[in-house]
């Protein structure tokens, strides 16, 4: 008989996870403030994204309040449990004199922030972001997955297959296949948060038959570079 207590479990390095949270009340009633507040001043960002859908607007983070409570701690959260997941990877530096210039300290920032609605047949294809990390926050799902498989038009697709309302992760596993991790939504994930590194791939497919607005947060972190003399 094998000593199993030999074997050790090996993984490619390549793997990158993302992190899944939900926030408390105290962050969910801050992020509805400063939705509000955006929609309210109505700075359209539709033109930098790939959503396929009625609105996006900026949010402000007001005195850094959710980087500094929610992000940053998030951040270094990954980089504690995947050490090296998401490297700096700093651009060449060169003063006004074409002299070379070398990176002497990095740190992340919230890079952008903004808030989708989303109504009924509208979608966010399959995309990933610039930057480090980015996130994803559902704060109000006005439909049920379950419900939306019951669609009379889905009538004969797979199960596995009927996917309407749905948010997805999409990359290639170890055997080079395609492969998706599936969210389906209902009003219990509002108030849950992923965070994950911003090249990830991921997409929303349309929801029917529901008259009311999907509302979610997304933003960007990024690395910023201080430079120096060679």
């Amino acid at each position: 008989m094998i000593d199993l207590n030999g074997v050790r479990v090996q993984y490619p390095k390549q793997i990158h996870p993302w992190l899944e949270v939900k926030l408390t009340d105290e962050h969910m009633k801050y992020l509805w403030k400063i939705v509000k507040k955006g929609e309210k001043k109505g700075k359209d960002v539709k033109d930098t994204l790939a959503g396929n859908i009625s609105t996006s607007f900026a949010l402000d983070d007001e005195n850094y309040y959710f980087t500094s409570e929610v992000l940053m701690p998030l951040a270094r959260h990954y980089e504690n449990v995947f050490s090296g997941g998401v490297e700096p990877m700093p651009s060449l530096g060169m003063d006004s004199n074409g002299n070379r210039l070398k990176p002497t300290m990095v740190s992340l920032s919230l890079e952008n922030f903004w808030a989708n609605y989303q109504y009924k047949h509208e979608f966010n294809p399959i995309h990933d972001h610039g930057g480090a990390f980015s996130f994803v926050i559902w704060m109000k799902i006005p439909y049920d997955c379950d419900e939306q498989k019951k669609i009379k038009f889905l009538n004969g697709t797979d199960e596995g297959q009927k996917v309407p309302g749905t948010f997805y992760f999409e990359f290639i596993n170890m055997f080079g296949e395609i492969t998706q991790t599936v969210y389906t939504m209902s009003p219990q994930m509002e108030g849950t948060m992923l965070f994950f590194p911003a090249k990830l791939r991921h997409g929303v497919n349309p929801f029917y038959e529901c008259d009311e607005k999907r509302v979610s947060i997304s933003g960007n972190l990024n690395f910023i570079f201080t430079y120096d003399k060679a």
